[in-house]
C-alpha cells in the first residue's frame, strides 16, 4: 500500500475493489472501519479473520459461505 501512496488500511483495499464488491470481510481489530466501507457502498462483514488452527479456518469459511447464501 505504501508504493501506491495508500494507507494500510481495510478501508484503503475496500476502495480499490469498490466498483465490483458487493461485501468485504474486515477482521474484528478493523471494526472501526466498517462504517467507512459501508461508505463505499460495500457491505462490511466483521469477523475474525485470523486462523491460526483448523477450528478458525472452519469458522472463516462458514461466515463467508453464509454471508455469500451459498448453499454447501
Amino acid at each position: 500500500m505504501k508504493s501506491m501512496r495508500s494507507r494500510a488500511a481495510a478501508v484503503e483495499v475496500a476502495s480499490m475493489y469498490a466498483d465490483f464488491l458487493g461485501a468485504f470481510v474486515l477482521d474484528e481489530e478493523d471494526r472501526r472501519q466498517s462504517s467507512d466501507v459501508e461508505k463505499l457502498g460495500i457491505r462490511p462483514v466483521v469477523t475474525n479473520t485470523i486462523m491460526r488452527g483448523i477450528k478458525e479456518r472452519k469458522v472463516l469459511a462458514k461466515t463467508i459461505v453464509g454471508e455469500l447464501k451459498i448453499d454447501s
